[in-house]
């Protein structure tokens, strides 16, 4: 992996890339129909990960602190998405090659909570910062990448030490 998307505080959003085109940011509502901007929709979920229903498509909704966010694929565990948490550490893509073992271990997370079907209709998937708009992209909003059409569990693991907090969306084909 060479990128991260670094969110502001808002949900991290993992999308199709025909709702991303459509996506309204903290700018508008053109996505949701909200009353809010697309971005106050997603800012109403709640836990770690949720989804959501826009444009007739689901939406994953990654919530919680600031952190480092990125695609990770791994031979033994598939699919993950990895969020980092800690302001000591510069280089993510380092600190995971330097932890993998610990970090996809599931002995080692110390919470756990799952969706049960994620719906992916397309494989051009965007990972996006929430207030981002494609009108307004920069770069560093948003990570393109694809995964198989096709039903999906999504188990989320929290591992923790005293230096780092990462979170890990495990992607698990139904």
């Amino acid at each position: 992996m060479s990128e991260f998307v670094r969110s502001l505080g808002g949900p991290i959003l993992l999308m199709d890339m025909a709702t991303w085109e459509k996506w309204g940011g903290s700018a508008s509502n053109s996505a949701t129909g909200f009353s809010g901007t697309d971005y106050d929709f997603v800012c109403h979920s709640t836990g770690y990960i949720s989804k959501a229903t826009v444009q007739n498509k689901q939406v994953l909704i990654l919530n919680d602190m600031p952190m480092d966010t990125g695609i990770v694929e791994n031979a033994e565990f598939g699919s993950n998405i990895i969020r980092i948490m800690d302001g000591d550490i510069d280089d993510s893509e380092r600190f995971l090659s330097n932890h993998a073992t610990q970090t996809f271990n599931p002995k080692n997370q110390v919470d756990e909570e799952l969706i049960e079907e994620f719906i992916v209709d397309t494989g051009d998937l965007v990972l996006v910062e929430s207030t981002a708009r494609v009108a307004s992209f920069n770069k560093g909003d948003c990570l393109g990448f694809k995964l198989d059409s096709g039903v999906y569990a999504i188990k989320t693991y929290d591992y923790a030490n005293d230096v780092v907090r990462v979170i890990v969306h495990r992607l698990l084909p139904s």
